[in-house]
């Protein structure tokens, strides 16, 4: 009877889908909204009318229990992103079966883009959010609650129509998918980029019933979408992305690219950066909460495979007859083919290419995450969790591996570049993977190295003068002296990276200064308690290995840059020159002693240099307001120029004449059994 009464029921009465054909994914020109409720009402018609002929309809079915809070129904599905990635065809497939928009109900829309968009999230006010508010802007549970609202271009009696409660709502506002804190020492472009914290507001929001929310996202090559939200941007004259705007797209994507290099992240190139994104919401929610899609695998011939993943997901059937058989393409941004667009830059392509390698890598990391966590990837038919695989594909479905892209820069190059930054970022994987057994490894090397190191001093002649304090502290410096070497090829990695713009960083720091964590580590435990200045030291020296290898709030910015890669090189220098304290000590020759001491101070600049790159990493860190590795770095920083300024203060003020003739020469006359007259005029002829 249902199905009888929809068929004899006026248009007037259907109920208003979104009108989301023709606006952008950031919000449209309203102008444009006539056509679009036509289109999309035309399209609803059709389906309506597919779903009578079959003698089904989606309101026959009995829905499963709302998600209500308050009083009020919530969202229960996140259609997160990517902006200009499909997300309006994808909000109105499901609108069509029964995902209605939150619309901030009750509330009339100033654009057409609220009609899809809930928005609430990405205004900037710090009162939105409150939970309270939140759900002020939601409809009530009551039956007969539910009303499509309209924007006040079309207030009209067809577009304020009644309908039957939805099987679900959702937020399809893309920009949520990047409303995330940017990576440790990086800044945002505007000031909401600065203070976006929606994973954990939603887990707040939402509490106890956070497990219910079903997420989808959807991919797009960052390149393509770079360029399809700058003509975007400029059909709007710029309206709220002042950050993009320049006379062509080229200028547009330099200008984002210089900021990036100061740390300065452009909202529009944020939105590319997927790895960060994904990331963020992992530490939030479980990834069998996640339907995660290329957008050429939804456009091309995957869509079906999306609903039956969302059907899954809200235990109700969205596909009806038609099984989401073809994905809309709605709201297409006319602009020049990529590769017209940079065909002659090649230069600032190969830029883009290299900032984008990193991010990547990430993803590739994050996504395997996903994929051993049950989440759905759609299309994907690898091995789970296999970075292989996932890498393949993403360039199946043209992220990282699409044509346009990659006719603009030899392929070959690309290839060649990026091997090396593939298996370290796999390295570093596989360390993480299993960094209890590395560690358990490590300490048993260092126990190795230092009773080796111990049986060599006390073989030494002199070692029988010396208290057992010195001849320990002896032994731990020659045992640095055997490590030092792996920290040295530091600066092979350097060298390598200005060469050929590729990275081995995450290989170097997992494989060889993770050693000096190691380090400290072991002496804790051995020379427990600790003076004062060796616990801040070695304090700060382990928040550091949790702040890289377990918190990962370090590197900032979440790459290693040159300077930070240089403090772990330059700990090689400070170690392998401690040994000349052992000179100091076992040295038979005054004139030895003299000329290691110069040598010492060699030392000094690389010294001061990680002091200065301690410090300034802690001020920056505390500036940006990231408490945690601002603390790490400070205690590190204090810890580290406590210590290092002690040892220079020492050698500057030490006497190699002095010291040998009260202990070496001494010692020395002894076994020669010459008498005290003669040792006195020795020393006395060795200071003049």
């Amino acid at each position: 009877m249902f199905i009888l009464f929809l068929w004899f029921l006026p248009s007037a009465s259907l109920p208003a889908p979104p009108s989301s054909a023709l606006e952008a994914d950031n919000g449209a020109d309203s102008e444009g909204f006539p056509l679009a409720l036509l289109q999309v009402d035309l399209q609803f018609r059709t389906q309506r009318e597919r779903l009578n002929t079959s003698g089904r309809a989606d309101a026959s079915r009995t829905p499963r229990a709302p998600l209500c809070m308050a009083a009020h129904r919530v969202p229960e599905v996140y259609l997160l992103g990517a902006p200009k990635a499909g997300t309006t065809s994808l909000a109105l497939q499901m609108f069509l079966h029964g995902v209605w928009p939150a619309v901030q109900w009750g509330h009339v829309a100033e654009d057409v883009g609220h009609l899809k968009e809930f928005h609430f999230f990405d205004d900037g006010e710090a009162v939105r959010r409150n939970r309270t508010q939140w759900l002020e802007h939601l409809p009530s549970c009551e039956a007969g609650a539910f009303s499509s609202p309209s924007p006040r271009s079309a207030r009209s009696s067809a577009s304020r129509r009644t309908a039957v409660p939805p099987v679900a709502l959702g937020d399809f506002t893309p920009r949520n998918l990047r409303l995330v804190p940017l990576p440790a020492g990086i800044q945002g472009a505007t000031p909401l980029m600065a203070e976006a914290n929606l994973p954990a507001t939603l887990e707040r929001f939402y509490g106890q019933q956070a497990q219910r929310l079903v997420f989808v996202v959807l991919l797009r090559e960052p390149l393509s979408l770079f360029q399809s939200m700058y003509y975007l941007a400029k059909g709007r004259n710029f309206t709220g992305q002042e950050d993009l705007e320049a006379s062509t797209f080229q200028e547009s994507l330099q200008k984002s690219l210089n900021l990036a290099k100061h740390q300065i992240y452009s909202d529009d190139l944020w939105a590319g950066l997927y790895s960060w994104h994904l990331s963020a919401y992992l530490q939030h929610f479980d990834a069998s909460q996640f339907i995660i899609s290329p957008m050429e695998a939804y456009v091309r011939s995957f869509a079906p495979d999306l609903c039956r993943s969302l059907s899954e997901r809200l235990e109700r059937d969205l596909c009806g007859e038609d099984g989401w058989r073809q994905a809309p393409h709605m709201h297409h941004t006319e602009h020049p083919p990529l590769a017209k667009e940079l065909g002659a830059a090649a230069t600032l392509v190969e830029a883009m290419m290299e900032f984008l390698e990193p991010e990547r890598q990430r993803l590739l990391e994050v996504l395997g995450k996903y994929s051993r966590g049950k989440a759905r990837l759609i299309g994907y038919q690898g091995k789970v969790g296999s970075q292989t695989d996932i890498d393949g594909w993403l360039k199946e479905f043209g992220i990282y591996g699409a044509d346009e892209v990659e006719s603009l820069i030899s392929t070959d190059e690309i290839t060649a570049v990026c091997v090396s930054d593939t298996y370290s970022i796999r390295m570093k994987s596989f360390w993480l993977d299993h960094r209890l057994s590395f560690t358990v490894a490590m300490l048993t090397v260092m126990n190795m190295i230092f009773y080796v190191s111990r049986d060599l001093v006390s073989k030494h002649p002199f070692s029988k003068h010396y208290a057992p304090e010195t001849l320990e502290d002896a032994t731990l410096r020659l045992a640095k002296g055997v490590l030092s070497p792996i920290f040295f090829l530091g600066y092979l990695v350097i060298l390598h990276h200005m060469k050929t713009g590729c990275s081995l960083a995450d290989a170097y720091v997992f494989y060889g200064a993770s050693w000096t964590a190691a380090f400290d580590l072991w002496e804790w435990i051995y020379r427990w308690p600790l003076t004062p200045l060796l616990f801040l030291h070695h304090l700060g020296g382990l928040l550091l290995c949790l702040a890289i290898a377990d918190i990962r709030v370090l590197p900032l910015g979440g790459v290693w840059t040159v300077p930070q890669l240089l403090f772990f090189c330059n700990v090689s220098v400070a170690w392998a020159t401690d040994l000349i304290f052992n000179v100091f000590y076992f040295a038979t020759s005054l004139e030895t002693i003299r000329r290691y001491r110069s040598l010492y101070f060699i030392s000094v600049p690389f010294r001061v240099t990680n002091m200065i790159c301690l410090s300034c990493g802690a001020v920056m860190a505390l500036e940006g307001k990231l408490w945690i590795p601002g603390v790490i770095l400070a205690f590190m920083a204090v810890g580290y120029i406590a210590q290092n300024s002690k040892a220079i203060w020492w050698v500057y003020r030490f006497s190699p004449c002095r010291f040998h003739a009260e202990h070496q020469q001494r010692w020395l006359a002894h076994e020669r059994e010459d008498p005290p007259e003669v040792t006195k005029v020795k020393s006395e002829s060795i200071d003049r």
